[in-house]
C-alpha cells in the first residue's frame, strides 16, 4: 500500500525575488516554484495554505469521470517535457493499492475489486486512463458488495460474538499494531475480524466513552457508498498513481490531505509536530518517539481536538496534526493509557510559532580546524532551511571577527530544501548576483537572483564546498553558483543531478493540490544541473558514499538542458580571484580524518597561494 517512496519529499516555502520555491529534503530532491505577487487563480500559495488546511474528511476522496479528465488535461498541459509512455501494468497495481488504505478494499488476496483490478480488461482501460470510467463503475459494484460483508464481519467480531476464545487482552488490542507496513498478505475479513475484536475488547473494558469514536472509526473503515460512489473513489486513486508515473516529481493529493503534498517542516517557523514518530493501530496511533504538549511515548491517542482519529489513513493523520498545529496552540485529546487501562483526558498545549531566533551554531554544525597558522572554518549545513541566509550570516560576522583565514560549505548528504535559504546564503558570497535561468515548455525564461547580502555578513575570503552523491537540490544550486562564478573550489564526488523545479496548483476541479515539473533551471555560467550534477574540481573517493541513484536513473526525469550566461561580469572582475592558503603541512586534527585530507588537498592545489 502507498507506494510514495519515488517521489520524494518536499518541504520548505522560500521566496526569489518574484518567486516562492520549495524544496525538498531527501532524495529525489524537488524544487517547487510559485508566484508570489499577483498569482493566476490556479497557483497555490503555500505558506497560505499551510496556514489554513482544513482538517481531513471522514471520507475517502473522490473525483468524478469528468474531473479526473479535466485534471489530467491540466497536468498534461503543464508538463515541461512530453511524458514517456505509461506502463499499465505498474498503473494499474499502483491504483490498487492507492486505492487500499488499510489492506483490505483492494489490496487484500481475497479482493474481488483488487482481482478485476489486476485483470487485462482494466489494464487495458488504463491504455487511455482518461476514460476508464466504464470499468471503475464495475470495480465500485464489487467494492459496494464487499465493504458491505467486511463490515458486518467488523460488526459481529466487535460485539464479541463467535468463539469464547477469540478475545482480545485490552491494552494490546488498543497498542498494538495491526496494519501490514508493505506487500498485504492477509485476507480482508481476516482484517476485519481483528479490527471489530479488538475494537469490542477495548469498548468493553474502558466504557461507553468509547462507542462514539469506534463508530467514527467503522465508517472510515467500511463506507457506505453506492457503485458509482465507489468508482470516484477509485478516480481519486488513479489520479493519485497517475501523476507520480508521468511526472516522478510530481504529485496530486485531494483537499484535507494535501499537507502531505506541501511538507512544509522546512519553513523556520515551523509548528510544533506533537510526536516524531508514530505506529496506527486498530483504535487509533501509538506514540512511539517525540511526545510533547501533555502527550506521552506509548499514549494511544484516539481523538485530537474533537476529531476521532480511528480508521484515519497516514495522509489523514499528517493533514490533522497540521490543521490542529496552525489554528490551536491548546487542544483537547483523548488517550489510552495502561496500568489500569483508562481512556484519560489531555489537554495539549503548543508553544506559540516563532520565527527561530539565538545562536546559528546551534543549527548549523560549526566547527574550527587549526590550518597553517589559523584556523579553518567548517559550517556542516545538514538542509537548507528558509531561514539559512540568516543563520550562516551570523556565523559570518562572528568567524570574520576571529580571523579565519577560509571557509569550507559541508553540503555532504544534504538533500536540499527551500531555495530561499539558497539565494539567502549566497547573498553572503555574491551579493545581487544573477544565479539560474529557469526554462519552461513554451521556452520562455525566468532568472533567479542572490539577495543583496550585507556588508556585516559579506564573507570575502576563501572558500569551498564539500559535496557528494547525496547533495541534491537547493544544496546544488548553492555549490554550483559558487564555481560557476569562480567564487568557491568543489571538493568531493559528483551530485545528484537535480534540476528541474516543480509548481504548486489548485486542480482545475478544485479537488485538490497538485505538483507539477514546470521547469529545468541552469547554472549562472549556463551549465546544465538536470540529470548531470556537479563536478568537483578535487576529487575524494571515499565521499562515494550514500544512495547510487541519480536523477537521470529516474524514469519520466526532464531531460539535460544548457542555459545561457547569465553572470554578472563586473561583479566577477570586482571578487576576483580568490586562492585557497597554503597550509605549511600543518592541518587538524579533525573528528573526520578524510575531512582533513580535503583540506590539505585544497592548501596544496596548484592555485593555493603560498
Amino acid at each position: 500500500m502507498r507506494r510514495k517512496a519515488a517521489i520524494g519529499a518536499l518541504a520548505g516555502l522560500v521566496m526569489l525575488g518574484s518567486l516562492a520555491v520549495l524544496l525538498p529534503r531527501s532524495t529525489p530532491p524537488v524544487a517547487t516554484i510559485v508566484h508570489d505577487a499577483g498569482p493566476p487563480p490556479s497557483r497555490v500559495e503555500p505558506e497560505v495554505r499551510a496556514a489554513s488546511l482544513a482538517p481531513p474528511g471522514d471520507g475517502p476522496a473522490r473525483v468524478s469521470c469528468t474531473d479526473l479528465s479535466r485534471i489530467m488535461d491540466q497536468v498534461l498541459g503543464e508538463l515541461v517535457e512530453e511524458p514517456q509512455p505509461l506502463d499499465e501494468v505498474v498503473l494499474a497495481t499502483s491504483v490498487r493499492d492507492w486505492l487500499d488504505p488499510h489492506g483490505f478494499w483492494s489490496a487484500a488476496p481475497d479482493s474481488a475489486a483488487g482481482r478485476r483490478m489486476g485483470t487485462t480488461r482494466w489494464i487495458s482501460a488504463l491504455g487511455n486512463p482518461t476514460s476508464p470510467c466504464q470499468e471503475s463503475l464495475a470495480v465500485g459494484a464489487l467494492l459496494e458488495r464487499e465493504i458491505g460483508d467486511l463490515g458486518a464481519e467488523f460488526d459481529e467480531a466487535r460485539a464479541g460474538e463467535g468463539d469464547a476464545d477469540d478475545v482480545e487482552e485490552p491494552w494490546l488490542a488498543a497498542s498494538t499494531t495491526v496494519f501490514e507496513a508493505t506487500k498485504v498478505t492477509r485476507q480482508a475479513v481476516q482484517l476485519a475480524h481483528i479490527l471489530g475484536r479488538r475494537a469490542g475488547a477495548v469498548e468493553r473494558a474502558v466504557g461507553g466513552a468509547m462507542g462514539p469514536l469506534v463508530d467514527a472509526g467503522r465508517m472510515r473503515f467500511f463506507p457506505i457508498l453506492k457503485p458509482d460512489a465507489w468508482a470516484e473513489v477509485v478516480h481519486a486513486a488513479l489520479l493519485r498513481s497517475w501523476v507520480v508515473l508521468v511526472d516522478p516529481h510530481g504529485d496530486w493529493a485531494p483537499n484535507g490531505e494535501e499537507a502531505g503534498v506541501l511538507e512544509l517542516d522546512l519553513e523556520s517557523t515551523t509548528p510544533s509536530p506533537f510526536w516524531t514518530r508514530y505506529a496506527r493501530t486498530a483504535l487509533g496511533l501509538r506514540i512511539d518517539e517525540g511526545a510533547e504538549g501533555g502527550l506521552r511515548d506509548g499514549d494511544v491517542v484516539v481523538e485530537l481536538g474533537g476529531h476521532a482519529v480511528m480508521g484515519l489513513t497516514p495522509e489523514q493523520i499528517e493533514q490533522l496534526r497540521w490543521h490542529l498545529a496552525y489554528e490551536k496552540r491548546s487542544f483537547a485529546a483523548k488517550v489510552l493509557r495502561a496500568n489500569p487501562l483508562r481512556l484519560d483526558d489531555v489537554t495539549v498545549d503548543l508553544p506559540a510559532i516563532e520565527h527561530a531566533e539565538g545562536t546559528a551554531e546551534e543549527s548549523l554544525q560549526v566547527t574550527r580546524i587549526p590550518y597553517g597558522d589559523g584556523q579553518v572554518v567548517v559550517i556542516a549545513i545538514p538542509d537548507v532551511r528558509t531561514d539559512l541566509g540568516d543563520e550562516l550570516g551570523r556565523v559570518l560576522q562572528a568567524i570574520t571577527r576571529e580571523g579565519a583565514v577560509g571557509v569550507a560549505l559541508d553540503l555532504r548528504g544534504n538533500g536540499g530544501g527551500a531555495t530561499d535559504g539558497a539565494s539567502g546564503a549566497l547573498g553572503h558570497f555574491l551579493p545581487g548576483a544573477p544565479l539560474f535561468a529557469l526554462r519552461r515548455r513554451d521556452g520562455t525564461l525566468e532568472v533567479q537572483q542572490a539577495s543583496a547580502g550585507t556588508a556585516a555578513t559579506a564573507w570575502r575570503g576563501p572558500l569551498a564546498v564539500l559535496v557528494d552523491g547525496a547533495t541534491a537540490s537547493a544544496a546544488e544550486m548553492i555549490g554550483g553558483a559558487l564555481a560557476s562564478y569562480g567564487r568557491a573550489t568543489l571538493v568531493g564526488t559528483a551530485t545528484f543531478g537535480k534540476g528541474c523545479a516543480q509548481e504548486y496548483l489548485d486542480d482545475v476541479a478544485d479537488a485538490g493540490v497538485l505538483r507539477v515539473t514546470t521547469l529545468v533551471y541552469a547554472l549562472p555560467d549556463g551549465a546544465p544541473v538536470q540529470r548531470v550534477g556537479l563536478k568537483p574540481r578535487l576529487l575524494v573517493d571515499e565521499w562515494r558514499r550514500g544512495t547510487s541513484e541519480r536523477e537521470r536513473d529516474l524514469r519520466g526525469a526532464p531531460k539535460t538542458w544548457q542555459g545561457p550566461d547569465i553572470r554578472d561580469r563586473k561583479l566577477m572582475a570586482d571578487l576576483g580571484t580568490m586562492r585557497w592558503p597554503g597550509h605549511l603541512g600543518r592541518v587538524g586534527p579533525c573528528a573526520e580524518p578524510s575531512v582533513c585530507r580535503a583540506l590539505k588537498m585544497l592548501g596544496t592545489a596548484p592555485s593555493a597561494r603560498r
